[in-house]
Formats: structure tokens, C-alpha cells, sequence
């Protein structure tokens, strides 16, 4: 039993080795690190092995760890040698010896195996589950066929395909570390870092920054399908009626304040798991490193069929406006700290609600003035009275993320072509609403009135045009016509602070077909590194032909622009 767990001492420190080792290498010679490296690692190691019974292993180590450098080549080599024949003459082995050899010999290996690579069919998007055993723990990926195993034992699914099918290297997906089966080595090769880079991008301060101020250039992927693609302007498979996710998901990555704390966000356990997830897609979307020009949006679309309990889930058509309140709600709980979020801080305004009800007086009840009878009438019968009301005027302050916008309806009536005939109106007149003086009637008979009064740096604008009656779902096909640049909200604003009120369009979602339930979604998004306005319809990814300014229009999100040297609160 002990020579199992020193064995298994030998095993470990040799592992933890290899990459401190290799870091010494990169600043000065191998034979030149001598006892320095020896006596830095066993001092770090020494508490990895105080748990087991080995006194005369760790009195060994402890002898090594206490040495002192050696400057000269000769005198290290020397050294070394008297401490193995001292081992070998007590009959144990120094771990660290064998570590540091083990570590000169992998320095010089270069596995034979990293030919057999195929980087075409490598796909790191769907659930990290192993393809056996269905489990999510310490799982690897082949480089040959594509597949997740799990474990990396004698007696694990990963080490018996590397049997059975002769396919050498793994991956794991957790720790980006590649090995070797059924050897059991650790493969540390630079050819490797492409793949690393693929399945956990990272991005630095400097390149996040960078991403709008340089134009960005077409990269060609090498992957199963060689297309060249541009980073942000990347292809999403449709799941199965997941063009009302993909959409929402494409226009959200576009808003450079979210885009950038996802590239460089690293997950805290205040996090929840839409918050990683949505982390990782952001990074993958953007990373230049790309085998092929489209992401299968599958772990992120689990992730929200878990968190919404399969109210958005894979075969079940979606509204992207309700999708996106139920992202950004559930994002910012996730990213909540001290009651405000970057969700908040780019999307969230105020606006100034007045009520007038009509209620009844003071010291009355409905029943009382039910029944309440007044004299007899000429033929002898009671009168009722009249109830009593009053009028009671509230106001409140109310946050919001998205402007809710009623959409004139289409002529019942055709024209002398029996066509129907399409109206365009302006968006100015859709904003009425706003205005402060327009009355809306609610369903409970009151009335209010809307006036923004604190606006956000990225507006979102929901124009209404689907209903629903006995008869089915009817969409309003009225077009809105909005300027993408240079919209004006002063007139519908009372605002508390000095705010730029000129927005500029940055995303537009459309639907197309005739009902709810039928048709797809289709975004037309900005790129600012390319200048350039792109229509994303699942996978495919083109130049919009599109007049933004007159389409059907369903969601849309601006950008607050600077005016007179003002911007808002962000």
C-alpha cells in the first residue's frame, strides 16, 4: 500500500511539474534552472502530500527543498547525481528527479500523433456531455472524430475509444489541457492553441477596445464549410423555431457597452448560469478564430429553456419581445450589484405616468349608492339617485426598457386596383403617445398619460402589430417610417437632467409572413467596424437590401448620439 501511494505522489508531482518547468525554460536554459527549479517546486508541493503517510518521502523532499542553489552548470549536475545515489542507496527515488528529467524529455518530445487532427469537423457548441454515459463531469473531446467521452482512466469511455478506434488526442473541456491516449501524457505543443482558442476564447482590454475603432477584416475559416466571415457578423443555426431567440441574440451583441463586459467578464459565484453562458456565446461570436462562419447556439439555448422553465424553449415559436424583457430581466438578476447592472445602466429610462379615475365620494360605498332611493315620482314610484363620483388625479414615476408603440391599422377598404391599400405613417405620430398630452384609456376606464422624463443610452422600441380575436392572429402590415439617423425626441420628454435626445438606429428586427405563428425573423443589424448595415436570416449573413427607413419594423433599438456636447447618463 505504500508503494501505491508513493507511486501516486510520483505521478502527481510529475504532472504539476511539466508546466512550471516549461514556464522557467521560457526565461533562461534548462540545465541552467538546476536545484533553483527543484527546490521552488517541492517548496510549492510539499503541502499537496502532507495527507499522506509517507515520513521518509517527505523527509526526502523537505532535504531537497531546504538546498540552496547552485550557480555554476557543473556543480548543479554534481549535486544532482550525489542526491540519486543517496536514493538509490537508501532504495528510494527523488519524484523531483524524475519530474525535472521528465520535463527535459517532454520539452524535446513532439507527440507523433498531432497530424491525425481534424480541425473541419471540430465543434465545441453543444452540451459538454459525454457521448456514453451522458454525464457532464470531466469530460474530453477527440480531435480526430469529434466526440465527447468522459474521464481519461483505464477504465473510462475516453481510454477505450482510443483503443478501439486508434484516436490518440483529447481534449478536456474544462482545463483546455490536451493528452495523449491510451499513453496517458500531456501533449504541449504551440500548434495547439487555435483549438484552445475555440473552445474559451479570451479577449484582452486592449482588442475589446479595438473591435470598433479599426475596420474589421474578412477572416477565412478553414472548417468543414471555407467561407470567409467577419467577427460579430456570424451565422446562427435554427434549433427548430428558434429564429425569434437568434434574432434578439444577434441585436444584443451589437450594443458595444454589454458586448464589451461579456468579452471580458470572468464568471463569480453571484453569477447565474444564463449570465456564463451568455458570456461565452459573446466571445465566440466575436473571436477571430473561427473554424467555420456560424455558432449552434445549443448550450445557451438549454440554459434558457432551464431558466424560463420551457417557456423559450427548441421547437416552440417564440416573440422576440417577450424573449428580450425575459433575457434582459433575468440577465441583469445575474449581474446585480449594488441594485444596478450594465443591462440597467444601458437600457433602463424613466418616464412620468398621471391616472385620472373616477371614483366615488368619500363616505359612500357602490352598495350604499345602490340602494340608495329618493322620493316618489308622480305615478308614486321611487327614484334612484345618481351615484356620486369624483375625480382623482395620480402620478407616478415608472422605469421601463423598452416604448411600447401603437401601430395605426390597415384600411379595411381597397382601392381602385381591389388592393389593399398599405399606409405609411411616421414614427413621430406613433410617439405621440409620449407626448404628455395625449390620453390613454385603460381597460378599467381610468386615463393616463406618459411623459419620459430620463432617457437611456440604448432605446428599445416595440411597434404593435400583432392581435389576436375569435378569429386567430392578425398582423398589421403598417409601415413605420423612422430616419436611422438623426431622430429627435425633445418633443416628448421632460427631462430631469441635461440629456442628448437624438438617437441614431443601431438594430431592427422584422417579421416576415402574415401571422404570428408562421413566418421567420429576420435582424438587420449595424456593424461599426464595417460601416456597413447586414441582414442576419439564421445562417445566412449578406449586406441588407433592405430600406430600413420604410420597413416593417417589430423591435428596434437606438443609440443615444452625442449633441451640443451631451450624452446620456452612462
Amino acid at each position: 500500500q505504500a508503494k501505491a501511494l508513493r507511486m501516486q505522489v510520483r505521478a502527481h508531482l510529475l504532472e504539476q511539474s511539466v508546466p512550471m518547468l516549461k514556464a522557467l525554460m521560457e526565461k533562461r536554459d534548462l540545465s541552467s534552472v538546476g536545484m533553483l527549479a527543484k527546490r521552488e517546486l517541492i517548496t510549492a508541493l510539499l503541502d499537496n502530500t502532507q495527507a499522506l503517510d509517507l515520513p521518509e518521502l517527505l523527509e526526502d523532499l523537505r532535504d531537497i527543498a531546504k538546498k540552496q542553489p547552485v550557480s555554476s552548470t557543473s556543480e548543479d549536475a554534481s549535486s544532482a547525481t550525489a542526491l540519486a545515489k543517496r536514493k538509490r542507496s537508501s532504495g528510494a527515488v527523488d519524484a523531483v528527479t524524475v519530474s525535472d528529467a521528465a520535463a527535459t524529455k517532454q520539452a524535446r518530445f513532439v507527440c507523433p500523433y498531432l497530424a491525425t487532427i481534424n480541425r473541419r469537423i471540430l465543434d465545441f457548441d453543444f452540451e459538454k456531455v459525454c457521448s456514453i454515459t451522458n454525464e457532464t463531469t470531466n469530460v474530453y473531446a477527440c480531435l480526430v472524430c469529434a466526440k465527447f467521452f468522459q474521464g481519461r482512466g483505464i477504465h473510462t469511455p475516453a481510454y477505450f475509444h482510443s483503443l478501439q478506434a486508434v484516436h490518440n488526442l483529447y481534449l478536456n473541456l474544462e482545463t483546455t489541457r490536451v493528452y495523449c491516449l491510451p499513453d496517458g501524457y500531456e501533449v504541449v505543443d504551440d500548434s495547439l492553441n487555435d483549438i484552445k482558442a475555440i473552445l474559451s476564447p479570451r479577449f484582452t482590454r486592449e482588442q475589446v477596445l479595438a473591435l470598433d475603432t479599426y475596420p474589421s477584416k474578412r477572416i477565412h475559416c478553414v472548417g468543414e464549410v471555407e467561407r470567409d466571415f467577419v467577427p460579430g457578423l456570424i451565422g446562427l443555426n435554427n434549433l427548430k423555431h428558434t429564429d425569434g431567440m437568434n434574432v434578439v441574440l444577434q441585436a444584443l451583441i451589437q450594443i458595444p457597452p454589454l458586448r464589451n463586459y461579456m468579452l471580458t467578464l470572468r464568471p463569480k459565484p453571484r453569477h447565474n448560469d444564463l449570465v456564463k453562458e451568455f458570456g461565452v456565446f459573446v466571445r465566440k461570436m466575436w473571436s477571430p478564430k473561427m473554424f467555420r462562419p456560424h455558432v449552434s447556439p445549443h448550450e445557451i439555448a438549454q440554459t434558457i429553456s432551464n431558466l424560463s422553465k420551457k417557456r423559450f424553449t427548441v421547437g416552440k415559436r417564440s416573440d422576440p419581445r417577450d424573449f428580450l424583457l425575459w433575457f434582459l430581466n433575468t440577465l441583469h438578476s445575474g449581474l446585480v450589484h449594488n441594485k444596478t447592472s450594465i443591462v440597467h445602466k444601458a437600457f433602463q429610462g424613466e418616464m412620468h405616468i398621471t391616472t385620472t379615475r373616477k371614483v366615488l365620494k368619500k363616505g359612500t360605498t357602490e352598495q350604499s349608492a345602490d340602494m340608495d332611493e329618493g322620493n316618489d315620482d308622480q305615478n308614486g314610484e321611487k327614484k334612484k339617485k345618481k351615484r356620486q363620483f369624483e375625480t382623482v388625479v395620480e402620478e407616478s414615476n415608472q422605469s421601463f426598457l423598452y416604448l411600447p408603440l401603437d401601430v395605426p391599422s390597415v384600411p379595411l377598404f381597397k382601392d381602385e386596383e381591389q388592393k389593399n391599400i398599405i399606409p405609411k405613417v411616421p414614427i413621430t405620430d406613433c410617439l405621440q403617445k409620449y407626448s404628455g398630452l395625449t390620453e390613454q384609456t385603460q381597460r378599467d376606464g381610468s386615463k393616463r398619460k406618459y411623459v419620459i422624463t430620463r432617457l437611456p443610452r440604448f432605446l428599445i422600441m416595440h411597434m404593435k402589430r400583432f392581435t389576436e380575436n375569435y378569429y386567430g392572429d392578425h398582423k398589421n402590415s403598417t409601415i413605420v417610417h423612422a430616419p436611422i439617423q438623426g431622430l429627435d425626441l425633445s418633443e416628448y420628454c421632460q427631462l430631469k437632467e441635461r440629456q442628448s435626445t437624438v438617437y441614431r438606429l443601431v438594430s431592427s428586427i422584422r417579421h416576415n409572413g402574415s401571422k404570428a405563428n408562421e413566418g421567420s425573423y429576420i435582424a438587420d443589424v449595424y456593424h461599426r467596424g464595417l460601416c456597413e448595415w447586414y441582414e442576419i436570416d439564421d445562417l445566412e449573413v449578406q449586406k441588407s437590401t433592405q430600406v430600413l427607413d420604410v420597413s416593417e419594423a417589430y423591435l428596434q433599438i437606438w443609440e443615444q448620439v452625442p449633441r451640443h456636447g451631451l450624452l446620456g447618463r452612462f
